[in-house]
């Protein structure tokens, strides 16, 4: 019998990029400016969403809930990604080496969306983020309406 160094290793779940989570190319983070837009950063592994520390506090307050989930990812997600293939798409190969661009990639192949536009492509990943929204503010609403009727 013989004796072999020690390795470790990160065991990665099974990704699917017929069905992607969100969460396997992108992340959000709080910045560090108080107020102002969102940032983008595209030097980590992950695509990071940079919130302000105003933004961040909303965005911990809905984070989870399932009716958040839509409008988070019209809001949020939604604008990002489409930076994101805008970027994936200058052709200057500065991101390729980065994990976000190889799922990404993976995920326009699977789903044969190499050539569509990035607005549409966004769209197509994320599942139509703009009719989820919409469903999810329907349902807030009805909600907010029966708090009311019954206060």
């Amino acid at each position: 019998m013989a004796l072999g160094g020690q390795y470790s290793f990160l065991a990665e779940k099974s990704f699917d990029p017929l069905r992607p989570p969100v969460s396997s190319f992108m992340s959000i983070v709080q910045g560090s400016h108080h107020e102002g837009p969102m940032e983008m950063d595209y030097e980590n592994e992950k695509i990071t969403i940079i919130l302000s520390k105003a933004d961040w506090k909303n965005y911990l307050d809905v984070r989870g809930q399932k009716l958040a989930e839509g409008i988070l990812h019209a809001s949020i997600v939604f604008p990002a990604l489409i930076d994101a293939i805008h970027t994936m798409r200058r052709g200057d190969g500065e991101y390729e080496g980065m994990g976000w661009y190889g799922r990404l990639e993976a995920i326009l192949e699977a789903k044969s969306l190499q050539d569509n536009d990035p607005f549409e492509v966004a769209q197509r990943i994320l599942e139509n983020p703009i009719s989820r929204s919409f469903k999810s503010v329907e349902a807030l609403s009805d909600d907010t309406y029966n708090d009311e009727t019954y206060d």
